[in-house]
């Protein structure tokens, strides 16, 4: 078992593993411990007390690295109660994410601490990934929005960041009373983000540098926690779409008439004509969009204002969705349904 130093680390890194393969698991805490920044103690929990064989590796590897400290949960917990058990006896200033399957570069804690000392303003740091299959070949690229207003636009559709990527100020969550939402079994991260950019007003942002590998595999996910994954993330839109109504006092309508509707598609074309100058919209993606019925039409360019404009422009958005969300057959949960 390792020991603790005395003086606080720079960073607390916070790892859960379950079932992954050893093999990962192995690759994610070597990745960590080879990093060119090394003030970080390093916090592994085993949420699987049923599984002994990543006892053991990890047990072995802490022998040999004092940084790491490691604790195996009496039963399953889930991922964000482990993660706030972590928090509460993290002593790092920055909170380091990392999953159990997934790599970080070697460069990515002294990036990630470097931008944060200089710009206090920031609460959470993503950076961009490298997306691994289950070989650990790069197969693709996955870079998200950057600056501020980007990323609220990102965060009103999808989660702005990739989990494993981030670095988060203690401090403010301490402030703010925020931790992750034990009743999320999917989508926790999602759910805190969203809190810390509409509830409590923090700043978000991405380094635009690929820092770690995401690794995809066939078994990641069971179609049970999918389904899960997609309704939570629903319940977060559906919450981000609220605030800014709310932001802009827009009431939705009780009903749609025949000239809100016709309204609605004279925005479409102005968003068109928009597009002619602006280029916000890949060609292919838009002429596509622009050839779907009506309703699928709004449905999708709802969805991609959501992602390229910015806060003043979400303005522009809420009011078309105040003036299409729409007639009582076609409710929010269906509208977020399909802008998943």
């Amino acid at each position: 078992m390792s020991t603790i130093n005395n003086r606080n680390p720079k960073i607390s890194v916070l790892m859960s593993i379950y079932k992954e393969n050893s093999l990962y698991v192995r690759q994610a805490i070597d990745s960590i411990l080879n990093q060119s920044f090394g003030d970080f103690e390093f916090l592994i929990y085993n949420d699987n007390p049923e599984d002994f064989i990543l006892d053991k590796l990890v047990l072995e590897i802490a022998r040999k690295d004092s940084r790491i400290q490691y604790q195996r949960n009496e039963k399953n917990i889930g991922l964000a109660a482990t993660l706030n058990r972590q928090i509460c006896v993290a002593k790092g200033e920055y909170l380091a994410r990392m999953d159990a399957d997934d790599i970080s570069l070697p460069d990515r804690f002294i990036m990630q601490v470097e931008y944060l000392d200089k710009n206090t303003n920031i609460a959470v740091l993503g950076t961009w990934a490298k997306i691994i299959d289950k070989e650990g070949q790069v197969i693709s690229s996955a870079s998200l929005k950057t600056g501020y207003n980007n990323i609220i636009a990102c965060a009103m559709c999808d989660s702005p960041l990739f989990h494993p990527s981030v670095m988060i100020r203690k401090e403010f969550l301490q402030l703010n009373g925020l931790s992750y939402n034990e009743d999320f079994s999917c989508a926790q991260d999602y759910e805190l983000w969203s809190r810390i950019l509409f509830e409590k007003g923090g700043y978000i942002d991405n380094l635009s540098v690929y820092l770690i590998c995401y690794r995809v595999t066939t078994s990641q996910i069971s179609s049970i926690k999918q389904q899960q994954q997609i309704y939570n993330s629903l319940l977060v839109r559906r919450n981000n779409i609220s605030f800014f109504l709310n932001k802009y006092s827009i009431d939705l309508p009780r009903k749609i008439t025949k000239t809100d509707v016709c309204n609605l598609i004279n925005r479409i074309s102005e968003f068109k004509e928009e597009n002619s100058t602006h280029k916000i919209y890949v060609n292919i993606l838009f002429m596509y969009c622009m050839s779907l019925p009506c309703l699928e039409k709004i449905i999708l360019l709802i969805k991609y204002v959501c992602v390229f404009y910015s806060e003043f422009s979400l303005k522009q958005m809420c009011l078309l969705v105040a003036s299409s969300f729409f007639m009582r057959k076609f409710p929010l949960c269906s509208l977020n349904i399909m802008l998943h």
